[in-house]
């Protein structure tokens, strides 16, 4: 009886295990090549890459058929509670920050978000103390931007169509669109619509940090300030399912690596990564880690007032 019980458990482990296998296959695609070493960096197509306001955002989503296409859940029933925990965030990073000391002099200091699926938890808090951070450097005369960057769909949206298409060459390097996004401006501070826009789940997609990074930097190093800090925000290395895929599991991450080393030698920018429950020291020279129900503001201040010895780190 207990033999037959035991064996009875022990192939319902296995279907479960299989079911399991089963989803996560259709979930996530499982890279069809090995790395290769030699490949250099390229996109299969820019054609259907975007720079974009974050207001434009919902246009955008109805455009692309992709509206209400949530990694979250009930996309309508979620919008009301993820604005009352960003308004909370924002409110009670106003008023912390009165404890902190602004850079001096001031800098100009980019703000770049990972706007990815695995982000749509965490989100409206981090953007509630972003954007309290954002107008507390405005207020003490530090120039400002914040910036974000996602995916046009999943699994590589209409470039892997187009790559489908043509025969699916091997190799052939990026398959996603890229979104770049821009809630607020050097110059140019964002509206409520703008920071309402990323309240959304249904624009978060996938990460190719490499290019976002690149793309920050090109327009921080055109400030005038002489301190400049490009501030990094993610929850977990670069992915593009169809782009690893097609190109090996390494070719993201390889690209991200080479892309700060880039920035570093650029004059003046200093990059920092911020982790969210996930530890960017690999990447990053100066990093930060908060985990969760930690403060953002905590580890961040102390890269921006000069008072950071190392990384820093904020558990809740």
């Amino acid at each position: 009886m207990l033999n037959g019980a035991l064996t009875g458990i022990f192939w319902g482990a296995v279907i479960l295990f299989l079911w399991w296998l089963g989803r996560r296959a259709q979930a996530r695609p499982v890279s069809a090549v090995a790395d290769w070493p030699e490949q250099v960096y390229s996109s299969y197509t820019e054609e259907f890459d975007l720079e974009i306001r974050a207001r434009d955002l919902p246009a955008l989503l109805d455009a692309d058929g992709t509206a209400g296409e949530s990694p979250s859940g009930d996309f309508e029933r979620d919008i009301d509670r993820r604005r009352e925990a960003y308004l909370a965030a924002r409110a009670h990073g106003i008023s912390r920050l009165v404890e902190f000391r602004p850079p001096k002099p001031p800098a100009s200091v980019c703000l770049l978000i990972d706007l990815s699926g695995s982000m749509a938890k965490r989100l409206p808090e981090v953007l509630g103390e972003v954007r309290a951070i954002s107008e507390w450097l405005t207020k003490h005369e530090s120039n400002v931007a914040v910036y974000g960057f996602t995916t046009r769909g999943w699994r590589g949206g209409p470039v892997r169509k187009n790559w489908l298409a043509d025969g699916s060459p091997e190799y052939p390097g990026r398959l996603c669109a890229l979104v770049h996004i821009v809630v607020s401006d050097f110059g140019s501070p964002g509206g409520d619509d703008d920071w309402d826009a990323l309240l959304r789940t249904d624009i978060l997609r996938e990460n190719v940090d490499g290019e976002a990074l690149r793309w920050a930097a090109d327009r921080l190093v055109q400030e005038r300030t002489p301190n400049k800090m490009l501030v990094v925000l993610s929850d977990g290395a670069p992915v593009d399912d169809a782009t690893l895929a097609a190109n090996g599991n390494s070719f993201l991450f390889k690209d991200m690596v080479e892309a700060m080393s880039e920035i570093e030698k650029r004059e003046h920018i200093t990059p920092i990564g911020i982790g969210l429950d996930y530890r960017v020291s690999e990447f990053y020279p100066q990093s930060g880690l908060v985990e969760e129900g930690g403060s953002l503001l905590q580890a961040i201040i102390p890269f921006l007032d000069g008072t950071a010895t190392g990384g820093t780190r904020t558990e809740g």
